[in-house]
Order: C-alpha cells, then sequence, then structure tokens
C-alpha cells in the first residue's frame, strides 16, 4: 500500500474516534428468554436475561413487577437469571433496566410450564478402573445399571413417550454379575 492509502486509513479512524457518540449515549441492548421450567419446591420460573452494555462499568437496576435486583453492568455481554411466578395461562411481562438515571424496558411473554418430575441416572459412559481400581468400580458400575433399569421397570405402565428409557453402553458388566 502507498503512503496515500495509510493516510485516508489512518484519517478514517481518527474521525471515528473523534465523532463517534459518547459511550453513554449507546443503546443497551437486552434479550429476554424464559426458561420452559419451574424450580422445585416453589412456583418460579427462571428468566434469563442477556444485557449487551456499551459503556464504562456501572451499576444497575433489574426489575420485572415487584422484584428488583441491582447488579453491576460490566462493558460487553453480562447474564442475570431472575424469576417470575409460574402462570397457568401466557403472561406478559415488563423488564426494567435502570442505569446512570435511564431505563430500558423489554416487554417479554412467559408460556404455561408443564411441570415434570425428571430422573437422573448417574451413568455416562464405562471406563472402568480410571477413578479407582477395576475391582472396586464394577460392583459400583453393576449398582449404577440396576438403578437404571429399576426406573425403566417403574414407568413400564406409562404412555410409550414418557416412559424412562436407558441403554447399556457395555453389557459385558451385566452379564458378568
Amino acid at each position: 500500500m502507498n503512503k496515500k492509502v495509510y493516510l485516508i486509513i489512518f484519517l478514517h479512524a481518527l474521525c471515528m474516534t473523534c465523532f463517534a457518540a459518547p459511550a453513554n449515549e449507546k443503546k443497551t441492548e437486552i434479550k429476554v428468554t424464559p426458561r420452559p421450567a419451574v424450580l422445585h419446591g416453589s412456583n418460579l420460573q427462571p428468566v434469563y436475561v442477556e444485557i449487551q452494555h456499551a459503556g464504562i462499568p456501572a451499576e444497575a437496576t433489574l426489575s420485572i413487577g415487584n422484584t428488583k435486583r441491582q447488579i453491576m453492568l460490566k462493558e460487553g455481554a453480562n447474564a442475570v437469571e431472575m424469576q417470575v411466578e409460574a402462570s397457568p395461562a401466557k403472561r406478559t411481562h415488563t423488564l426494567e433496566l435502570s442505569v446512570n438515571g435511564k431505563t430500558e424496558k423489554q416487554k417479554f411473554t412467559v408460556l404455561p410450564v408443564r411441570k415434570w418430575k425428571v430422573n437422573f441416572v448417574q451413568h455416562t459412559h464405562t471406563d472402568i478402573g480410571y477413578t479407582r481400581s477395576q475391582t472396586e468400580i464394577l460392583p459400583e458400575l453393576v449398582r449404577f445399571i440396576d438403578y437404571a433399569l429399576d426406573y425403566c421397570d417403574a414407568t413400564d405402565e406409562w404412555p410409550d413417550d414418557a416412559r424412562f428409557r436407558y441403554t447399556c453402553e457395555a453389557s459385558w458388566a451385566v452379564s458378568e454379575y
């Protein structure tokens, strides 16, 4: 590249820096994603809030209805989880974000949540001997498989799409005992 091209690039960058809007005038972007779940033992539905903050770090107040939360926004991406009361019907809420005397509002819709009970089995794959000796781990592995089969038996009478399913990765452990 010749000197003229470098000069033009430099002048463009200088103009963009000098005449750009101040950081506090840039718009903060908010994205709200209600989670399709209810927290165990409550009637609260998690709401995931993503905030793109353009500017220097600042204290902010995030509120949904009567629920308020003080947060510290850093420049760039910020993630916060809040909760709203679960509802049997579709409901619209307004999230308010107050930063430096300015308030941004974002409406979001929460759909009814189906209540589920989720059973987890402590078994992901067969790796005999990785964490302890094979003679110690093998009985545990067999016990985990037994638990999984118990869950399968417990849901035999349920509709097909609701039954617990399990795939045994290594059947040699079952046949050994």
